[in-house]
Formats: structure tokens, C-alpha cells, sequence
């Protein structure tokens, strides 16, 4: 029988309802992790996260916000995996993209991080973190145009965001653009002054403008800011360190550990003290230290290679397992990036590559200079990669003779390594190795078939990617040191160097001890290669040679504490203080090698041994007693000597030094002779042979690449078309769409730009120059569209406001505007007729059907930091020759421009040619069709000016002119009666890289008030080329003239003439409340 339930029974929830309870629980769920989330409980809210997931698998903001929490965690991969799931489900967060974008370049994968980032920003344009974000990365990857684009947007929206005022600070001081940072870092300061890190970027700024001082004041507010942050401490340590005050240095770094005892940057510090103060034991350990902390502190390692060559207690096989190591743990992960497609043909012409971030008054440059002016032409394609950050005389020299040059100072290795391969290096040499500023990682890429070791550095690189190593048979002797170098050795038949003396030094004087009557012995080497044990051999020599004395020059002289320690040491082996004389820095080359005619005999330090201070002792007349060891370093004197047939002058072991310096003593006949006779004995010597050494090394070349050839025969050479160009960076697309443009390719440039904006959306330059390209074709609205897409990346690109400009005028009807009148009807080729017709342009100008006149001056308009925009501005344009800056003003929206020049010649030296300016001013003015309302010119000298005669002007344009009037005080006050704004000055400057007299090489620090007069034609060939102030000079005779807020700036490209040489500042008239405003 069958039983049957009795009883009611309950009717369940419908499906709906239980689904809206499930989903409230969820919201509620969420609610609650979230304000856990913001108080900082992630654990609580992570657990929380994850049980609505169980739920809802597919909840977007719980996937989201989980991924967060992986972010914090610093675990990438979860992060990605989670927000990409939430992307998946809602595609159109821009938030959801900005997060993902973080995650990525946490693993990091920068392209693609980049790619989120962008995606963010389309999506949503307002999402300014997004941007911000992007701009770090572009800073991080070496992109600092995109960069500093993403920082201006970032501050349109937010003007006072002290992140992105604090990174755009740091990319102009990286660049050289002291102004602009400075600028940046006053906003952000004014935002917020408490943060810490603004100090310290305005303090390094200072430092990298050589002003100590100033930066130690910045890094002291940092302190008083934040008094237990390390930071400050460690950069005034730094700075007394390079300022020779090595015993105080330590007490800041101290300090610094103190607060937090494992910064890596401070032991690293400290181990260039302590290599400085020629304790290398401690040096060592202080390095090995820095990089236990980190262990990719790519420089501290280096330095741990830098510092053993001075030890004596380090062995070669100990050097080489060293080297080895730095290999392993920095390097080898980035080995043969590229796909390198040279043509392995052997009797072609090469491409020959050198980096080095010494092309400038380094040693180095003393030896690379003689195969640089030798090279042959004809078969080798020169091209420097100069690191220099601070440019002189011996860059503008070296840049003339190479056969390309590149910047690549800020740049990472990363981009440095590019930018060789895709200039298609075949052999590249490395002049750095060990030391500053090298560029290993980018060596260790393999940008070039053939990478070569040389010059800078004393020692294996331990590189993988570099093959060979150029040296010779006394600096290592074959079949003895090979094993020990992870480069195959390259030996020369005569030396591996050749020096070039610099054309400045003095003449050799009198024998110091037929004056004084005693011997002097000197050692100008760096003082670090002057160990205790050196020491003591000296005083070996100096107690054997009676009322001898010894000269030591360092900049550690500077601190007495250094002094009394060298000192000391002395002391210690029996020689009184009044017979060692300490001298410190000498402030020009000419001022260094001038102190050798206070010597009689050089001695060398060992086991490091001279290079360049051997051979400028030599070249001073000076004989130098070297010791031979078994290492490179402590044989290359011995090779200069070796070279130049002075070899009874090494001695091989320790007693045999001092033997001979005690010998040579007590020979003044000798002495006296080699003093008259080492200039012409050098120069007959193959040290300085110059044709004879670019040959040698043009055969090693040759070699080495006919051995590249060899082992490449019969591979492929060329990618396919398609493989090419998906390869190629935005920037290389750019570049050759650029070549393909001036060949008349149009359709293939074209092509080219648009393929690089596909890959790299915010590339500036490929809109700028599809623009053009646009324009070319009088496809004005597509031009114009480029440019405004230019200048939405980079609101300050002068080239693409200058091209808008020339835009507006072209499409701009005759009868528009009653200050506009309608150009002259002419044909192109009349046009082109007339303007060749005149003898002489000094300025390239645009005129209308895209004409330029074929002037020559290297303006750099971004440099003159001109307002862009000058709607309604009353402008006087002072030496305004050809028009140039009167133009530029108008098309900058200028109401009115007067412009004045003197052409009285009253020295009687004015060229015919030079008259004709005014014909040009008015060909230019008629082609761009203003009229006298609007702009109008008058033959005036600036001291005639008066309100009465001109009225007074928002705008006064003051541009290379200040250096050729008789009275430039007068001028500027003159100007200063006339002007109610502002006053922009451009002229020839006193500078650290000037080619003429004064600078910085005559000793004069940048904040002295110093202006130089020349008479004649000293300057430029030129009789009115007349004044020449320092910057700081400059800055306050605009003030004294009457004007406030003045400042000033250089030109910071690299000079390579006369109109390089520049300096500007800029004053005003406004009011306290009009300057805040």
C-alpha cells in the first residue's frame, strides 16, 4: 500500500527574486570590501573579493579591484591575468585599461603597457592618471618628446599636479634646459612645499650646472623639509666629495646610513671615497656591498673592476673572474638582440662607430683625435657617439672631423643601441670599458657585427659581445697575458696609442734644478694610483737624492685633512713635510702642463701606471722612471716609453726604480739635454706618428672585418620588405620617410609616416612631417589637421607652429583682413629668380608656395623662447637685417612690428653685400603680403631710439646684436625706456664650450661678472664682433637696465661655430601681481 505525505507544502522563490537577493548580496559584499580596500586592509578585502567571485565569476569590478590587490602585492602576472578578465567583460573602462597598463609594466612589458595606457586615455581623455602613467613610461624607455608631451596635457588639466611639474623638471635638467626645470620645480614647490624631492631636484640641477654651493643649499632645505630622509645627506656628501673635501663626505654618508643602513647608492658612495683616498680593500668591500643590496647596481659592480686595477693584491685571474661575473649577473640576459644584416662583403667601405662620453678635454680624446683626423675617407664612414654632457673646444673639434655625429647624452642603452644599429654600424668600438658613463649594456646588445675594445680602460670587459681588444707587444706580451682577456687581443706593430699634444702648451723652461740647485721629482697622475707602497719607494729615492723634494697635484688637495694623510705618509718613511709640495686643480690645460717646468724628473705610480700624464711629462721636457709589471695598466708606460726609444728609462723591478731615478738625479748633463731635444725626439717617435697609426689600425680593422665575412659567407643578407618594416621603429619609418620626401618619393613617404603613426600614435615628428607633405600637395585641411595633431602632443613645437603658421598665411584670402594686403601675383620660378638675385641672405624664410631663402644663419628657435602667441602685441624688432624675427612675430599674431637696423658704416668696413639687407626685408615683407600698417622699417641706431620717435611696444626682440655696439649698457637702457613688457636678448656668450678666448677654460665660473673685449678681428674675423659677456653677466646688465624677473639660458646644442656660442635672457616690466599672473 502506497503512503502519502499529508500536509501543505511551501512554494520555493521564483528564480528572479533569488537572482536580485544574490546580486544585492554581492553589492553589498563589494560595498564592504571596497571602504576596507581604502583604509588600507587588503587581506580583508581581497578575502571578501574572492567570495563574491565564487558567486559571480564574471564580476567585473570584483576581477578589477582583486587585480589591485595583486598590484600592491607587486604580483604582475595575477594583476594581468584579473583585469585582463574584466576587460574581457567590460571593454570600454578606461580605468580597467590604465590599471592593466600599470600591471604590464610592472613585469615589466613596456609595449604593451604603453598600448593600455593609450587605449585608457581614447577612451576616456579626461583620465589624467592615465596619462601621467604613460608619460613615466615614455621618461623610463628614453622617449622624452612623448614624455614631456604627456606631462604638458597632464598640467593643462591640472597646472599645479607636482608628480608630473617634478618628472617634467627632471627630463629639461637631463637635457640641459636648466630654465625650464627650474620653472617646473618653482611650481611644484608652490603646490606643495613639503615634498622633499623637490629640494633635491633643484639642488641637482645646480649641481649639473657646476655650482655647488647652490645645490648644497637646495639639498639642506630638503633637510629641514625632512629631516631623517637619507637622501640630502647622501648628495652633500657627493658634493664634498667631488670638491676634494673627501674626510667630510664620509660624515654625510655616515649620516645618510645612520637613518636607513642598507641604501646600495650610498655604499657605492662610499666606495668612490675610499678608491679616492686609495683605500682599496675598503673601496672593494663598500662596492660588493652596494650590490648585495641590489644586485643589478650595474655601476657599482663596474666600479668593483675600476677599483681592483689599483690594487695590488688583485691577480689578472682574479680580474678576469670578476669581469666574468659582471658579465653573468648584469649583461648576459641582453646578449644579440638584433638580427644584424651587414653585407658580408670584405672589400667594401665600412661604417666605423665609436662611443665614448669623453670627446672633450679628457684624456682620451688626446689619443683618439690622431686616428680620427687620419681615417681614410674613402673607405671608412665615420660616426661618434658623444655622451659628453658638458661640450668644449675639443668637442667642436672632434665633431668637425667625424664623418657623422650623434648625441646620445640621456639617452638609455636601449635607444643607444638602436640608433647604432640602424645607422647599420659594420665595426664598433667601445673607448670606455670600466670606467664613467660606459655604455656596456648597449654593447652587450650587439647593435654591430664587429665590437672592438680600446683606449679608455686598462682591462678585460668581460663582455661577451666584444670580440677583440686593441693593444700591443709591451703592454701585453704574446703568449703571456691572452688567457686573461675575454676579447682576442689585436696587437699593433708600434704602440697602441697616439698622442696628440694639445696646441696649447707651453714652452719647455729652464732645467728647475740649474735654478733652484736641488731636484725636484713630480707625479701628476690621479692621486688614487698613489698607494702607501709608492709612497714608500719614493721616499726611498728622496733620501738617496740629497735636498730633493717632491711634487704631487690633486684635486683632494683641496681638503687638509687629504693633505695632512699624504702627508703622514711620508712621515712615516722618513721624509719631513717641507719636502713634498701639494698642489691642487689648476683651472686650464695650459695652467696643468705649465707646473712641469717646476720639475725635473716624473715618476710613475705603479701598479697603475700613467698614460697621459706620461706623455705630457715627456712633451714638457720632463723624463719619467716607470716601473714594468704584469698587468696592462702597469706596462703602458713602459710601451710609451718602449715606443719613443726612451726604454733605458724602465726598470723592472722595484730597487731598479729607484736606482735609476737616483742615477738620472745625479745627472743634470742628461737632464739638460733630454729638456732640449723631447719635443723634436717625440715627434719623429711613432707615438705621434699620426698617419703611421691610422694605418696600423686601419689594417686591424680591415682584418677583423675580413674575419667577420669569412665566417658569414653565404648567409642571408636582406629581409623581405614585409619583415622590414614590421622590424623598423616608428622612428626609423620617420627617418626614412624623411629621405624618401627630399628624393620627391611622395607617395612612398606617405606611406612611411602613416606606417609610423600606426605604430606609435603620439609620434610627434611623423604628423609634423605628413603635414608638410599634405601642404606640398595643397591639401591644406589634411595639412592643417597634422599640425593640430602635432601640436596636441606637443603644444611647444616650434617646427610645427612655424608650419601652421605658413598654413594660415597660404590659405588666407587678399581681402580677409584691411592690415593684409594680397601678395604680387608672381609665377614660382620669377619669385625664385628675384630672390637669387640678391648677393647675400643671412636667413632662411618662408615665403608662400613653399620658398625658402637660401640664408645660412643656424637659427634654433625653440632656444629663443619667444611667446607663441602675440595677438595683440605692439613689436620692435632691433637689428632686424633681413626681417627674420619681425615676420616670425607677425605670424605669430603680432598687430604691429617695427623693425630697425643701422647701416651708417661708420668703421668703413661694410660690405656692398650687407647693404642690400633692407632690399631683402622688403622682397620678403611684399612676397608675405604686409603691409606698412602692420609692419615697417627704419634705417635707426638703437641709441637714437626714443618714445618720442617709436612710442613704447609690449614686445622688444634684441637678437644678435648687443655684441657688436660700442655702448651695450646704453642700448639696453634705451630699450628699457621704450618697452612695457617684455625684453628678449640673444649674443655671443663667454661659455664652457666656446672655441674663442675666456670661458671656462680661462677659469671663469658661469655666476662671475665677467665680459671680455675684443679688439680687431679676434672674434669670428669680424672687427665688430666686440663683447663677449659671461651668462650671469649678461642676466644682470638686463637688470640693471631696469627690467625684473630676469633670467637667462644657453644654447644647449653642440656647437660646432661662431652662432652656436649664444647665450639669452629675458626681463620684464610687469608688476608683482601681472609677473604672479
Amino acid at each position: 500500500m502506497s503512503t502519502k505525505k499529508s500536509g501543505r507544502t511551501r512554494k520555493g522563490a521564483s528564480p528572479q527574486a533569488q537572482e536580485n537577493r544574490s546580486a544585492q548580496a554581492c553589492r553589498q559584499k563589494l560595498e564592504k570590501a571596497v571602504a576596507l580596500h581604502h583604509q588600507g586592509k587588503l587581506a580583508e578585502a581581497g578575502k571578501i573579493y574572492r567570495d563574491v567571485l565564487k558567486t559571480e565569476p564574471n564580476n567585473q569590478d570584483a576581477l578589477h579591484l582583486t587585480g589591485l590587490i595583486a598590484l600592491s602585492d607587486q604580483k604582475f602576472d595575477t594583476a594581468k591575468e584579473l583585469i585582463t578578465k574584466a576587460i574581457a567583460i567590460a571593454p570600454n573602462v578606461s580605468l580597467f585599461h590604465a590599471n592593466l597598463g600599470r600591471a604590464l609594466a610592472g613585469l615589466p612589458d613596456y609595449p604593451a603597457a604603453m598600448k593600455a595606457y593609450l587605449t585608457a586615455t581614447q577612451l576616456d581623455p579626461e583620465n589624467i592618471e592615465a596619462t601621467f602613467h604613460l608619460g613615466n613610461l615614455y621618461k623610463n624607455t628614453g622617449k622624452f618628446a612623448e614624455a614631456e608631451s604627456c606631462y604638458q596635457k597632464v598640467l593643462r588639466h591640472t597646472p599645479d599636479h607636482v608628480a608630473a611639474l617634478n618628472n617634467l623638471g627632471n627630463i629639461y635638467k637631463d637635457q640641459g634646459k636648466f630654465e625650464l626645470a627650474f620653472a617646473c620645480y618653482e611650481k611644484a614647490i608652490a603646490a606643495d612645499p613639503l615634498v622633499a624631492d623637490l629640494y633635491i631636484n633643484m639642488g641637482n640641477a645646480y649641481k649639473d650646472m657646476m655650482m655647488p654651493q647652490e645645490a648644497v643649499n637646495f639639498y639642506r632645505k630638503a633637510i629641514e623639509v625632512r629631516p631623517d630622509f637619507p637622501d640630502p645627506y647622501n648628495n652633500i656628501g657627493y658634493i664634498l666629495q667631488h670638491t676634494g673635501k673627501l674626510s667630510d663626505s664620509i660624515i654625510y654618508y655616515q649620516k645618510a646610513l645612520d637613518m636607513e643602513p642598507d641604501l646600495p647608492e650610498v655604499y657605492h658612495n662610499l666606495g668612490n671615497v675610499y678608491k679616492d683616498m686609495g683605500e682599496f680593500p675598503e673601496s672593494i668591500a663598500a662596492y660588493r656591498k652596494a650590490v648585495a643590496l641590489r644586485p643589478d647596481f650595474v655601476n657599482a659592480h663596474t666600479n668593483i673592476l675600476f677599483a681592483m686595477n689599483y690594487d695590488e693584491k688583485a691577480t689578472p685571474p682574479e680580474m678576469l673572474d670578476e669581469a666574468r661575473k659582471w658579465w653573468q649577473q648584469q649583461a648576459a640576459h641582453l646578449a644579440d638582440q638584433y638580427r644584424l644584416m651587414n653585407s658580408p662583403v670584405p672589400g667594401r667601405k665600412l661604417r666605423i662607430g665609436y662611443v665614448s662620453p669623453d670627446f672633450c678635454l679628457h684624456s682620451v680624446s688626446f689619443f683618439f683625435l690622431s686616428l680620427l683626423e687620419k681615417h681614410d675617407a674613402n673607405r671608412f664612414e665615420t660616426y661618434c657617439y658623444s655622451d659628453v654632457k658638458r661640450p668644449d673646444a675639443m668637442t667642436i673639434r672632434l665633431q668637425g672631423l667625424a664623418g657623422h655625429w650623434r648625441q646620445i647624452t640621456g639617452m638609455t642603452d636601449e635607444a643607444v643601441a638602436d640608433l647604432i644599429h640602424s645607422d647599420k654600424i659594420d665595426i664598433l668600438f667601445d673607448l670606455t670599458g670600466h670606467t664613467a658613463n660606459n655604455r656596456l649594456l648597449a654593447f652587450a646588445r650587439r647593435p654591430a657585427p664587429v665590437q672592438v675594445s680600446w683606449l679608455g680602460y686598462p682591462n678585460t670587459t668581460g663582455v661577451a659581445t666584444i670580440q677583440y681588444r686593441i693593444t700591443d707587444a709591451v703592454a701585453d706580451p704574446t703568449g703571456t697575458s691572452d688567457c686573461f682577456y675575454t676579447e682576442k687581443l689585436i696587437r699593433l706593430p708600434g704602440c697602441f696609442l697616439c698622442y696628440s699634444p694639445p696646441e696649447t702648451a707651453p714652452d719647455i723652461g729652464e732645467l728647475p734644478a740649474g735654478q733652484q740647485g736641488k731636484i725636484t721629482f713630480g707625479s701628476f697622475n690621479n692621486i688614487t694610483k698613489t698607494s702607501e707602497s709608492v709612497i714608500k719607494v719614493w721616499c726611498d729615492i728622496l733620501k738617496q737624492v740629497k735636498n730633493s723634494r717632491i711634487m704631487l697635484k690633486s684635486i683632494v688637495f683641496e681638503d687638509p685633512a687629504a693633505q695632512r694623510r699624504y702627508l703622514d705618509m711620508f712621515r712615516r718613511y722618513g721624509i719631513a713635510a717641507e719636502r713634498v709640495v701639494l698642489k691642487k686643480r689648476t683651472t686650464s690645460t695650459e695652467e696643468h702642463l705649465g707646473l712641469y717646468n717646476e720639475v725635473d724628473i716624473g715618476l710613475d705610480p705603479f701598479p697603475y701606471n700613467g698614460t697621459t700624464t706620461t706623455c705630457e711629462a715627456l712633451w714638457m721636457g720632463v723624463p719619467v722612471i716607470a716601473l714594468r709589471g704584469n698587468l696592462h695598466c702597469s706596462r703602458v708606460s713602459a710601451s710609451i716609453l718602449t715606443n719613443t726609444g726612451l726604454d733605458q728609462y724602465v726598470a723592472e723591478t722595484r730597487q731598479e726604480y729607484v736606482n735609476k731615478a737616483v742615477a738620472l738625479a745625479g745627472d743634470m748633463k742628461q737632464l739638460e739635454q733630454f729638456r732640449a731635444s723631447a719635443r723634436t725626439l717625440l715627434s719623429q717617435s711613432v707615438l705621434l706618428n699620426k698617419a703611421l697609426f691610422a694605418a696600423e689600425m686601419e689594417k686591424a680593422i680591415t682584418k677583423m672585418w675580413h674575419h667577420w665575412c669569412a665566417s658569414h659567407q653565404g648567409q642571408p643578407t636582406a629581409m623581405t620588405e614585409g619583415e622590414m618594416m614590421n622590424r623598423q621603429s616608428a622612428d626609423d619609418l620617420n627617418k626614412k620617410g624623411e629621405e624618401l620626401f627630399e628624393q620627391g618619393q611622395l607617395t612612398e613617404a606617405a606611406d612611411l609616416f602613416t606606417l609610423a603613426i600606426e605604430k606609435e600614435p603620439l609620434h610627434a615628428a611623423a604628423h609634423n612631417n605628413l603635414g608638410v607633405l599634405h601642404y606640398h600637395l595643397n591639401q591644406y585641411d589634411e595639412a592643417l589637421r597634422c599640425f593640430r595633431k602635432t601640436l596636441e602632443i606637443n603644444p611647444q613645437d616650434r617646427v610645427a607652429l612655424d608650419n601652421i603658421g605658413d598654413l594660415l598665411t597660404a590659405m588666407l584670402p587678399p581681402s580677409s583682413s584691411p592690415e593684409r594686403i594680397a601678395p604680387v601675383a608672381e609665377d614660382r620660378e620669377s619669385v625664385i629668380a628675384a630672390m637669387n638675385s640678391f648677393p647675400f641672405w643671412y636667413h632662411k624664410i618662408k615665403l608662400p608656395g613653399g620658398i625658402v631663402t637660401p640664408g645660412y644663419a643656424p637659427i634654433h628657435a625653440d632656444a629663443y623662447r619667444i611667446p607663441a602667441d602675440l595677438t595683440g602685441k605692439r613689436v620692435l624688432d632691433v637689428g632686424a637685417w633681413d626681417g627674420y624675427w619681425s615676420f616670425e612675430a607677425l605670424k605669430r599674431g603680432a598687430d604691429e612690428v617695427v623693425a630697425i637696423d643701422d647701416f651708417s658704416d661708420y668703421l668703413g668696413s661694410l660690405e656692398k653685400r650687407d647693404r642690400k639687407a633692407w632690399e631683402t626685408f622688403d622682397f620678403c615683407k611684399k612676397q608675405l603680403g604686409y603691409g606698412d600698417k602692420r609692419c615697417k622699417r627704419l634705417e635707426l641706431n638703437v641709441y637714437e631710439a626714443s618714445e618720442a620717435r617709436l612710442g613704447k611696444f609690449d614686445v622688444v626682440f634684441f637678437f644678435g646684436t648687443l655684441y657688436h655696439l660700442r655702448y651695450p649698457l646704453l642700448a639696453l637702457d634705451k630699450l628699457s625706456s621704450l618697452c612695457d613688457g617684455e625684453i628678449f636678448v640673444e649674443t655671443a656668450i663667454l661659455d664652457d664650450f666656446s672655441p674663442y678666448k675666456g670661458g671656462f677654460q680661462q677659469g671663469y665660473p658661469g655666476r662671475q661678472m665677467v665680459m671680455e673685449f675684443y679688439p680687431g678681428k679676434e672674434y669670428g674675423n669680424n672687427e665688430t664682433n666686440w663683447w663677449a659677456p659671461t651668462l650671469y653677466c649678461l642676466i644682470n646688465m638686463v637688470s640693471a637696465a631696469g627690467f625684473h624677473n630676469c633670467r637667462g639660458w644657453k644654447l644647449t646644442d653642440n656647437p660646432q661655430e661662431l652662432p652656436h656660442c649664444r647665450g639669452f635672457a629675458y626681463g620684464n616690466k610687469f608688476t608683482e601681481n601681472e609677473a604672479i599672473a
